[in-house]
């Protein structure tokens, strides 16, 4: 295999030179006949990347293989991922905001989560399918959080507790309401009984009531603690409570009440709780504590403190001696009998910030946190990377040697050749919050604020090679996170921050707007004949007007109207651009997709399904051919929208933190910097597999050639 990889290397070299005419037969003859049947398996293999949470994590839990754990990020994302590798193999949408708390059903198979937004959602997880969707909150409750979810152990039933008059029982297999019980307070407790129909209600002060699941028949009442109950749990048919004092009591659970174990007064106020069913160790935490103590279940004995700040949450291992701790959006894991830090999966701070296509459309310049990498869109390869002092916006190529790119105060030119510093074109001589240059550099647009608070703007235009002030507005109480030039230099147009502030277009020259209309933050674009401006409403609508006196011209719908309100977000769309002729316009944010519709045409629509639910900034080649379309986590997908009817991911192009870089078909093949496989996987179904399991089939830099060619 190893000289076979040599030979489809030397062919690798000349595929593109037409004249080479047996080298190209000698790579074609390589390929398999069809190269979109790449498995005969109903699960097709997708590269994944290795990644850390995409926020502050505020659930997680093991599931009963032991394989796969859940995280409850506070970004919108419920995702399972595999406990060998760190790899994200599944991702639940959760809808319009984020998700709080979870849990996951004895048999592994049901998924439950509560929303910021109130929702409790059932979801299938072998085929990622909502069973239900409930509402938890009741009319004249304080707050829509769901806090918890608990399910019973033998998976007939869960509860959603929230902030509100009441907790609620609900079907696991049908989703449908069993029971609404009075809550004592926020953030009350309830625990299920195992191999009983019986379960603990936090009561108030102190105290715990046994009900019957269904009827809510008490059995019992028993006083368990002096102050109010953090948390309850049932841990080997034992409860075990804490306590905003401090407190955490173990008791023997019987038919006619409890019998007390063990009390330590003497720990974490308001502490939450885990266990180690394995060792049969209980482990206590909590969110502004840096002390994780661990007690011997049996009699209360703390046998060493494991030392992590910034806990937002934190779930043992199923089999046992290893602990998975969330903390400052990363996820660690840690051995539970030494105390130590084992693995930290850490989301790569790669980050992707502008895009452009060169004058020829043969590279594609993409800014990164450590600079500027430089795609090869035909030989789908990363020809190299330009150094910059600080990460910088990639704009526009200002000829075929050199880049636009720029900062919150920085304009500067960065040579391809790589063998020079950036020249700084414009550099902010008053605090600036955000700029917006011309596409060849020779203007810039700065907004300044001023006021306790920076509520009241205006913006400055300046001469980029000189430095000189050409004309400023009049200020305005408003603050704008969108701000953009039009091509001929004579139009700007600025975004309100606050939903119900107006968007508005000015004319250089003239201090105050030429025309308004009320809108709210929204990404907000010029044509490339200056005589047109788009911008979104908070519901996703995209609106073209005339720039000269804002005048309607048409409408682009980011939902469409048989999808259920459920789904959309207020405000869905980040990035919006106009292609280089002006006959699109694209959008994308944080719904996944990223859509382009055809000027003047509504019906003319494309949608294109993206990787991430992060969807970042995209453009257009100089033909309307190909959309570049990046992402957060340093994935760019490349499209070709020749056909609307049919578009094609032609290549991901993947840049990693450590400076490895790969290209990835969408059939799975690829070809990859030495360093950057260790960063790389492949999803069959819901599993991952290193990539030496598939490296002799789909590391086929051959095929990746072919395709673009």
């Amino acid at each position: 295999m190893r000289c076979s990889r040599r030979r489809q290397t030397f062919a690798l070299s000349v595929a593109c030179q037409p004249q080479i005419f047996l080298s190209l037969f000698f790579v074609v003859a390589l390929v398999p006949h069809d190269l979109h049947s790449q498995t005969s398996s109903a699960s097709p293999i997708r590269p994944i990347v290795q990644s850390g949470p995409g926020g502050t994590i505020s659930y997680l839990e093991a599931f009963p293989d032991g394989n796969r754990l859940l995280s409850v990020d506070r970004d919108d994302t419920v995702g399972i991922w595999l406990t060998d590798g760190g790899w994200e193999v599944q991702h639940l949408p959760v809808g319009n905001d984020p998700a709080y708390s979870g849990a996951i059903s004895p048999d592994g198979r049901i998924v439950v989560s509560g929303g910021s937004d109130g929702r409790v959602l059932r979801w299938n997880v072998e085929d990622e399918r909502i069973l239900s969707d409930r509402f938890h909150p009741e009319k004249g409750d304080s707050s829509l959080l769901v806090t918890k979810i608990v399910f019973s152990p033998d998976g007939k039933y869960y509860a959603s507790i929230g902030q509100g008059q009441f907790d609620k029982i609900w079907s696991a297999i049908d989703g449908e309401l069993i029971r609404k019980i009075p809550a004592s307070g926020e953030n009350c407790s309830i625990a299920f009984i195992a191999n009983s129909s019986t379960l603990l209600i936090d009561v108030g002060h102190g105290t715990v009531s046994a009900q019957d699941i269904v009827d809510g028949r008490e059995s019992f009442e028993a006083q368990v603690s002096t102050g109010k109950i953090s948390e309850l749990k049932v841990f080997a048919n034992r409860l075990v409570v804490s306590s905003g004092k401090g407190e955490i009591s173990v008791w023997e659970i019987k038919n006619d009440g409890l019998s007390l174990l063990w009390r330590d007064t003497e720990n974490i106020p308001g502490g939450y709780l885990a266990y180690d069913a394995t060792d049969r160790l209980l482990i206590e935490w909590s969110n502004v504590s840096a002390q994780i103590p661990i007690i011997d279940f049996d009699t209360g004995e703390k046998i060493r403190t494991i030392q992590a700040t910034g806990v937002s949450a934190l779930c043992p291992s199923t089999e046992g001696g290893h602990l998975f701790i969330a903390k400052n959006d990363q996820l660690a894991v840690y051995d539970i009998n030494t105390g130590l830090p084992v693995r930290t999966f850490t989301r790569p701070e790669i980050g992707e910030d502008g895009v452009a296509f060169s004058p020829d459309d043969n590279t594609i310049a993409i800014g990164t946190s450590r600079g500027i990498d430089l795609w090869r869109r035909d030989l789908g390869i990363r020809d190299r990377s330009l150094h910059t002092s600080t990460p910088r916006t990639v704009l526009s190529f200002l000829d075929s040697k050199h880049i636009i790119a720029y900062s919150d105060s920085v304009v500067s030119s960065v040579p391809l050749n790589g063998d020079g510093m950036e020249q700084i074109i414009w550099q902010a001589s008053e605090p600036t919050l955000e700029i917006a240059p011309s596409l060849d550099g020779t203007q810039v647009v700065s907004e300044e604020t001023r006021g306790k608070f920076g509520q009241v703007s205006a913006w400055t235009l300046w001469d980029a090679k000189t430095g000189n002030k050409l004309f400023s507005s009049h200020w305005r109480s408003e603050r704008w996170p969108y701000i953009a030039l039009s091509r001929d230099h004579n139009l700007i147009a600025t975004s309100a921050q606050n939903n119900g502030h107006p968007q508005c277009v000015w004319r250089i020259q003239q201090q105050d707007p030429l025309w308004c209309v009320n809108g709210g933050s929204s990404p907000i674009t010029f044509s490339p004949d200056s005589r047109s401006v788009a911008l979104v409403e908070l519901g996703g609508e995209i609106k073209v007007f005339k720039s000269e006196d804002g005048t309607p011209e048409e409408n682009h719908s980011w939902y469409p109207s048989t999808q259920s309100g459920f789904n959309h977000k207020s405000h869905p769309i980040q990035y919006l651009t106009f292609s280089q002729t002006g006959a699109h316009i694209e959008a994308s944010g944080f719904d996944g997709l990223a859509q382009v519709w055809r000027t003047n045409s509504p019906t003319d629509h494309i949608t294109l399904p993206f990787h991430s639910q992060y969807v970042g900034e995209a453009t257009f080649s100089s033909d309307d051919r190909y959309l570049i379309v990046t992402a957060e986590d340093g994935i760019s997908e490349l499209w070709d929208i020749r056909d609307p009817r049919n578009p094609e991911h032609v290549i991901s192009f993947i840049s990693f933190a450590d400076g490895g870089w790969a290209t990835i078909t969408p059939d799975g093949y690829y070809r990859a910097s030495p360093g950057a496989l260790h960063s790389l996987a492949f999803r069959v179904g819901n599993r991952a597999f290193p990539f030496e399991q598939f490296d002799l089939r789909l590391n086929r830099p051959d095929i990746v050639l072919v395709l673009l060619c």
